[in-house]
């Protein structure tokens, strides 16, 4: 299956070539690779800041607020379900915990960091383990008093599918029988360290959570988030490494290494000056000794890359629909415009609602309701996110004074029932609702009569 999925993408990959100027191959010129495999997805994430940025914006954002899971709106009447999840979420600390607050919630931390795993290639997945005494590559046993152990997130750099059910009858066709699944990390030994070996391990799929995103042709499958800017990130790599040794080799005066006159090639000592001017280019000597030659200076010359970067990091931002502001951060010392603050978070609820919920969420919880970790609830369960829309305290207070101000400049400025009544003003000008203005204008009468 694999196999498959890679020659697909190659077969993809020749049919773009064809489309283009043929006389020119602008990938082998900018040294651009022809295919990105996983292992490079993972590198770039790893050691590369703006691929990280990338991949972990979206996510960053949208779990800074917790979503609630209830199935009674009132919050004084707490349901069965409503407590065992909240049993579930405290037993995941790993030992008995005396924290009260469903902040900070490790079963919200693990959905938040497979929603960031799984940007790095085509998928990611939850691995969660049960108190049913089963090996994990054999099917969950349901049984009574079953209980959640623990919750891992993995990418698709230590996990695979293995086997595909592909029973057309099946209400799983096309969808994962089984993974293979990275455990632990390699360590090389030390002395004071105990070496910690990887293995790989089958996992039935009633353990899993598999996590894809809306933007592939199938389930299983999401286009890594960094396959469409891949080029500007390889791009801002070579920027972002030749700055500093551009800077090293070029702000200090280079020289021009010529024999002086009557002085041939086998006259000079050839080891011992190229040993002279690697200390000259790769150290901090500054000095060279010379046996026959002579150096002419050579004004440095430093570029600043700030502008390549910028055009690099636009078009990421317009791939990404995110305002660059915001996708810089407060550490350029910039505070994005209200615009751009109120687009973002349209579009941080909408992923909140078009994919954590149906995609992450509903699963995990579905799994655990089916399994019998948590119990049925009687008329379903909802999931709501704050609203990051809503204006804040700022912003309400702002408003505020805006009204207060319109309603002296109205009431003193000699208009008064001349032109507009009180409550045709504060209807159709201020948009208050008509009983509530009613009571404004019985009030203000009543305070300040004629």
């Amino acid at each position: 299956f694999t196999e498959f999925v890679s020659n697909t993408l190659i077969s993809r990959a020749d049919l773009i070539k064809t489309m283009i100027d043929p006389r020119r191959d602008v990938d082998d010129e900018c040294g651009f690779p022809k295919e990105v495999t996983q292992e490079m997805y993972q590198l770039m994430y790893d050691r590369e800041p703006l691929a990280a940025k990338v991949v972990d914006l979206l996510p960053n954002h949208c779990w800074k607020v917790s979503p609630k899971v209830f199935e009674d709106e009132d919050t004084d009447n707490e349901t069965d379900f409503e407590k065992k999840l909240g049993e579930v979420q405290k037993g995941l600390r790993g030992e008995k915990s005396h924290f009260k607050d469903n902040e900070g919630s490790v079963l919200w931390n693990k959905c938040k960091k497979v929603d960031r795993l799984s940007g790095v290639g085509q998928y990611g997945i939850l691995l969660l383990g049960f108190s049913d005494g089963k090996e994990l590559r054999e099917p969950v046993e349901t049984k009574k008093d079953l209980k959640l152990n623990f919750v891992s997130a993995y990418s698709q750099t230590n996990c695979s599918v293995e086997q595909i059910d592909n029973d057309e009858k099946s209400e799983r066709f096309e969808m994962p029988i089984s993974y293979k699944i990275t455990i632990g990390q390699d360590q090389e030994e030390d002395a004071n360290l105990v070496a910690k070996r990887s293995e790989t391990i089958e996992v039935h799929w009633s353990r899993v959570i598999h996590v894809s995103e809306d933007t592939g042709e199938g389930d299983l499958y999401h286009k890594p988030r960094m396959e469409t800017v891949w080029n500007l990130l390889h791009g801002a790599r070579k920027l972002y490494g030749a700055a500093p040794e551009g800077y090293w080799k070029m702000a200090f005066t280079s020289l021009i290494i010529e024999a002086m006159p009557g002085v041939s090639h086998d006259d000079i000592d050839h080891t011992t000056v190229n040993e002279e001017i690697t200390k000259y280019q790769n150290g901090l000597q500054k000095i060279l000794k010379l046996v026959g030659l002579t150096g002419k200076a050579v004004a440095p010359s430093v570029v600043d890359p700030s502008p390549f970067i910028d055009v690099l990091i636009d078009c990421i931002c317009i791939h990404l629909e995110v305002p660059k502001r915001i996708f810089l951060g407060s550490e350029r010392g910039e505070l994005a415009s209200s615009q751009d603050t109120i687009h973002w978070a349209e579009s941080v609820s909408d992923r909140h609602n078009q994919h954590i919920t149906p995609n992450i969420i509903v699963l995990l919880i579905d799994r655990l309701i089916n399994l019998g970790v948590l119990p049925e609830p009687k008329d379903g369960y909802s999931i709501d996110w704050p609203d990051l829309t809503a204006p804040t305290r700022l912003q309400e207070v702002e408003v505020g004074g805006k009204i207060t101000e319109a309603l002296v400049k109205f009431t003193s400025g000699g208009v008064g029932d001349s032109f507009m009544t009180k409550l045709d003003f504060l209807v159709d000008v201020m948009g208050f609702d008509v009983e509530k203005s009613k009571t404004i204008v019985a009030n203000f009468d009543e305070e300040f009569p004629d």
